[in-house]
């Protein structure tokens, strides 16, 4: 049975099967993979087409404690994204019959579905076509970025797109097409690799979506035993923003002694500190700007080279509290762009239902 408790869950935003087209394992080699490294969740994220949701249902009682998670990488000869908990289909064709970027992202968020950038700087050309991100899309609509997909850092991209006004969400993924199996150790990275931890209510679709859009990951660069890290911001916190006019950024570090901790505030490094024990705690007094929003967060790096990336937590004045109880007069949560999650419903009920009724029309026209 899939957990029900509140705490950090580890998972894959970016796997392939056969299913993608230029992918080799099926979904029971993943499913056994991410189970042996310790993974909590995967998502498949076949390349514009939801197909997989047919097999689902007949393979996901076989791993009672690792969730599928429904998605799809909308790939495009300018740029690819994720679409994180997508279930129904979104044209990917630019350019034809007034298809645009804009439009799949509303698609997405019609669906109560996400929208992240993947690798966004992966070198184009004959070495990956269409693969870095080149479409101008709103920052405000964005609720993730592939921070470290594989090999490729792109944590600069990121911060520029939160500088533009996005809160996405840090994100990571494996880009694994081959079942975790390691051909090239230059360029080939194994299922959960980099792995990215969500706070979440409970190992369900609809509690990590909320989890992302909270703001509430941590990328693991170098996969599920890399050093971890928590931040919190003391005050009224609605989504990835709290409200006080002054307040506690703390942070908790565990498995990353000898190595450094950054304090990053609007994506300049304000604070490096060394990790002097296992856990490691740091917290100091923040003030929030007389107008408009400051964003904190934490990072862990041995010299240079990252290994966590925590997501942002925005901080504004208590007086700009919503009066609503956490919608802006732009209609979004917390401060960003957000989309709301799936109400009156449950999105994995549904999921299921449907992967079930697919499932048995594939047996029905394979007799």
């Amino acid at each position: 049975m899939l957990d029900t408790e509140a705490r950090w869950y580890a998972g894959d935003f970016h796997v392939h099967s056969r299913e993608s087209g230029d992918a080799s394992p099926t979904i029971e080699e993943i499913m056994g993979f991410a189970q042996g490294v310790g993974l909590d969740f995967i998502m498949l994220s076949e390349h514009n087409t939801n197909s997989g949701l047919t097999l689902y249902a007949s393979v996901q009682p076989d791993y009672p404690k690792l969730l599928i998670l429904p998605g799809v990488e909308w790939t495009t000869y300018a740029g690819h994204a994720g679409g994180i908990g997508a279930t129904d289909w979104v044209d990917h064709k630019t350019g034809v019959r007034g298809v645009t970027a804009g439009g799949a992202i509303q698609a997405y968020h019609d669906q109560s579905a996400l929208f992240s950038i993947n690798h966004p700087t992966v070198p184009g050309g004959t070495f990956c076509i269409g693969c870095p991100w080149e479409i101008a899309v709103d920052p405000l609509n964005l609720d993730g970025v592939e921070v470290q997909s594989g090999r490729w850092e792109a944590i600069s991209y990121w911060e520029q797109q939160c500088a533009d006004g996005s809160h996405a969400a840090a994100l990571g993924g494996s880009d694994d097409h081959k079942g975790g199996r390691v051909d090239d150790p230059v360029y080939d990275r194994p299922i959960g690799t980099p792995t990215t931890m969500v706070f979440a209510d409970g190992l369900s679709v609809d509690a990590i979506l909320a989890g992302i859009r909270d703001g509430r990951t941590v990328v693991k660069v170098n996969g599920i035993d890399g050093p971890m890290l928590e931040t919190e911001l003391t005050g009224e916190r609605m989504g990835d923003t709290v409200f006080a006019d002054t307040a506690t950024l703390s942070v908790v570090v565990r498995g990353a002694e000898g190595q450094t901790l950054q304090t990053i505030k609007n994506g300049s490094v304000i604070e490096r500190i060394e990790i002097t024990a296992d856990p490691f705690t740091h917290e100091s007094s923040v003030e929030a700007p007389a107008e408009g929003e400051d964003r904190y967060r934490h990072q862990i790096v041995i010299g240079i080279a990252p290994q966590a990336v925590g997501s942002y937590v925005w901080l504004r004045a208590a007086e700009v509290v919503p009066p609503d109880g956490g919608t802006e007069p732009g209609g979004s949560s917390g401060g960003g762009c957000r989309v709301a999650g799936a109400s009156g419903f449950d999105m994995g009920l549904v999921l299921a239902i449907m992967a079930l009724a697919g499932w048995g029309m594939r047996r029905r026209l394979t007799r």
